[in-house]
C-alpha cells in the first residue's frame, strides 16, 4: 500500500471515529461502549453463520455417503 493510500485510509478512519463520537453526544466512553457492543453482536452473528455452514457441510457429507 502506498503512502497516499495509507493516508487516505487513516483519514477515513479518523472521520469515522469523529462521526461515531458525535453520534454518542461527544462522549468517547459511550462511543467505545457502543463499538464494543456492536463488535459482540457481529461476533455472535459470525458464530451462527459458521455453525450453519458447518451443519450444511456435515449434512452434505452424510448425504454423499448414503448415495
Amino acid at each position: 500500500m502506498s503512502r497516499l493510500q495509507t493516508k487516505n485510509v487513516l483519514d477515513e478512519y479518523e472521520l469515522a471515529i469523529e462521526e461515531i463520537i458525535a453520534a454518542c453526544n461527544d462522549d468517547p466512553r459511550d462511543a467505545l461502549r457502543a463499538l464494543m457492543l456492536l463488535n459482540e453482536l457481529l461476533e455472535h452473528r459470525l458464530m451462527r453463520i459458521s455453525d450453519q455452514m458447518s451443519d450444511e457441510l456435515e449434512e452434505g457429507s452424510q448425504h454423499r455417503l448414503l448415495h
